[in-house]
């Protein structure tokens, strides 16, 4: 066990965070973990796959981590895409929440508060046609976002502290394809 992986609790005693993968080859679009929200989610080529209007959330929820998504965004940010990942509540998305977004042209890191403001980045894409690591790391103070292992935006200002589901949705026409998603030093999960 590394000291990244020990956490302090409340009462100063050293306790080991958990943590585990999510891979979609082992697992498929398992029913018992994702609540597929809209239809056009299915299993592709070992892939859970977003087609148009796809939309998955986690009925785990999880409070503060590491957490990768392994995901294939077959296009750059243009006109008429539509795509988020990350953590956040479906019927409430201002709340708390921290994704990855593609609007259109656009791509930015996005976290808010319990109170619904928002602290915003806009990234560079860097992103390409193959699966690609997509990062973002929560703690009670900060979060920090990274695209293929380098760090795209830091978050300090509006950081939510309320457990989230892992969530994801494909608005546009293309497909968006998940290989796995990998949780590590994750402090709470209900």
């Amino acid at each position: 066990m590394s000291a990244s992986e020990i956490a302090v609790n409340s009462k100063g005693q050293s306790v080991q965070r958990p943590g585990f993968t999510y891979d979609c080859l082992q697992r498929g679009l398992d029913a018992s973990f994702w609540k597929t929200i809209a239809a056009t989610v299915s299993v592709a080529t070992n892939k859970i796959r977003l087609a148009s209007g796809g939309n998955i959330c986690s009925y785990t929820q999880f409070k503060y981590g590491i957490f990768r998504f392994a995901l294939n965004v077959p296009t750059t940010p243009s006109a008429g895409e539509a795509k988020k990942w990350g953590l956040l509540l479906p019927a409430s998305p201002t709340i708390g929440s921290m994704y990855f977004e593609i609007a259109g042209a656009v791509f930015k890191c996005i976290s808010y508060d319990e109170d619904g403001n928002a602290q915003s980045t806009t990234a560079t894409w860097s992103g390409q046609a193959a699966e690609t690591i997509f990062e973002i790391e929560w703690e009670k103070d900060y979060v920090i976002f990274k695209l293929a292992g380098t760090v795209i935006a830091t978050h300090k200002t509006r950081v939510g502290n309320i457990s989230l589901p892992l969530y994801l949705i494909n608005s546009d026409a293309d497909n968006t394809d998940l290989g796995y998603i990998t949780i590590k030093e994750n402090a709470t999960y209900v």
